[in-house]
């Protein structure tokens, strides 16, 4: 059984390596370049938008996760 911990835990974790990927040194390091490009957009403006689409899915995992069945 998860601990009633784990996905606060979790979540909280998560958000800290969302926030280093979206501000220093992570936007820096990797997300400050134009080429190449994926799915026609500009590789900055994909870095952002795939740590917006993986926040969803981690969000959407700690609301199943914190339910518990109360839906």
């Amino acid at each position: 059984m998860i601990s009633r911990r784990l996905p606060h835990v979790l979540l909280a974790s998560y958000l800290l390596l969302c926030f280093l990927a979206l501000v220093w040194p992570g936007a820096v390091w990797a997300g400050s370049r134009i080429e190449p490009f994926v799915l026609g957009l500009p590789f900055s403006l994909a870095w952002y938008t795939g740590w917006a689409m993986a926040t969803f899915v981690a969000l959407l995992l700690y609301h199943r996760a914190t339910a518990g069945g109360r839906e």
